[in-house]
């Protein structure tokens, strides 16, 4: 079977800015949980790290704590 093959299966799923998505911690993957949100993932990524970066250049020593993520739901898989 190949890679693009796979049915993907989340481990969790979480809000980031107001996006839903589903995320597997195993292979490192996120993807909306419509196809609205599968396509603003990219454009919110893209402003928080601007906005990341503004803020350490503005305020060097304050402390970034990366993103706010929040779980919603935590999937087990099989033979867990």
């Amino acid at each position: 079977m190949m890679d693009n093959d796979r049915i993907l299966k989340p481990t969790h799923k979480i809000s980031f800015y107001g996006l839903r998505c589903y995320y597997d911690d195993r292979e490192e993957m996120m993807w909306g949980t419509n196809c609205v949100f599968d396509l603003l993932i990219e454009p919110v990524c893209h402003v928080h790290n601007f906005l990341s970066i503004v803020t350490e250049f503005m305020c060097p020593h304050w402390e970034s704590s990366g993103f706010p993520i929040k779980i919603l739901e935590e999937y087990k898989r099989e033979g867990e």
